[in-house]
C-alpha cells in the first residue's frame, strides 16, 4: 500500500466536466467511474492520475518545507 493510496482526488468527467471524487487506491484497482452527474461511464486515464500522484508528492515536499523552516 502506497502513501497516497487513501488520498482521495477530484477526476473531471470527460463528457461534462463534473468533478469525481475517488482515492488513488481504488483508481489503482479499478480506473472506472460514472459520473454523478451525467451517469456516463469512463475510465480514469493513466497519465492524469500519475499527475494527480506528482501534484500530492509536491504538496507534501512544500508542507515539509514549510515546517523546517519553522524550527529554526
Amino acid at each position: 500500500m502506497n502513501v497516497f493510496d487513501s488520498h482521495t482526488i477530484e477526476i473531471p468527467c470527460p463528457h461534462c466536466s463534473h468533478k469525481a471524487s475517488q482515492t488513488v487506491g481504488r483508481l489503482k484497482l479499478n480506473p472506472n467511474l460514472t459520473c454523478n452527474a451525467c451517469r456516463q461511464s469512463f475510465k480514469v486515464n493513466a497519465n492524469e492520475l500519475r499527475v494527480a500522484i506528482q501534484k500530492i508528492e509536491k504538496a507534501l515536499a512544500d508542507t515539509k518545507r514549510s515546517l523546517s523552516r519553522l524550527g529554526k
